[in-house]
């Protein structure tokens, strides 16, 4: 069962033996031979993707604490706190995913491509929806049970917003600069 598993990471190298560099003896390398994924642009649309993917997951983080940490009382409700704090696991997975892609030059193993690109695009879609559906419940409690708001409940359902747009412009980011294979396999 595990072979299987690791066959099929390792899926796209190719083991060679190289001399130790001390002179004794060789080891086994794994050397990449399968298709290079990229955006196919220039290096500084490039980077300008990197700095827009990583300021939109900033801006996620920045505007989330805040609002968590404020103590609303719209927040307290059961409906409003669970998809606002299940929203955290999909965060979670977008900035391991924006740490991989920042790491990534500009072709990719199939390994950084899942790793990093397809990562970030998934945990934000999963972000979306969690926000979203904090911000409806945030809205429907206000109008169906808490008459009174208040300014730091309407601070909230802001920053719930302002999350919400900063992870849907990073899927339409992601959407529009899809990952293409740049270099097919080097077959030796």
């Amino acid at each position: 069962m595990a072979g299987r598993f690791t066959k099929d990471y390792f899926n796209g190298y190719r083991a060679i033996t190289v001399p130790q560099k001390n002179g004794r003896g060789t080891r086994r390398i794994l050397e990449y031979i399968g298709e290079w994924y990229g955006i196919g642009c220039t290096r500084e649309e490039y980077i300008r993707l990197k700095t827009k993917i990583v300021c939109f997951a900033l801006a996620i983080l920045a505007v989330y604490l805040p609002c968590s940490l404020s103590g609303a009382s719209i927040s307290m409700y059961r409906w409003v706190a669970a998809p606002a704090i299940l929203s955290l696991v999909p965060m979670l997975f977008l900035f391991i995913g924006v740490v991989s892609f920042l790491c990534a030059d500009e072709k990719w193993e199939l390994r950084v491509y899942h790793a990093g690109y397809t990562r970030i695009y998934r945990s934000a879609i999963g972000s979306s929806v969690l926000l979203g559906i904090t911000a409806i419940s945030c809205l429907l409690s206000f109008a169906l049970i808490d008459q009174s708001v208040k300014a730091l409940d309407l601070v909230y359902l802001a920053g719930m917003l302002i999350d919400l747009a900063c992870a849907v412009m990073l899927v339409v980011t992601i959407k529009a600069h899809p990952a293409i294979v740049v270099q097919t396999p080097t077959i030796v």
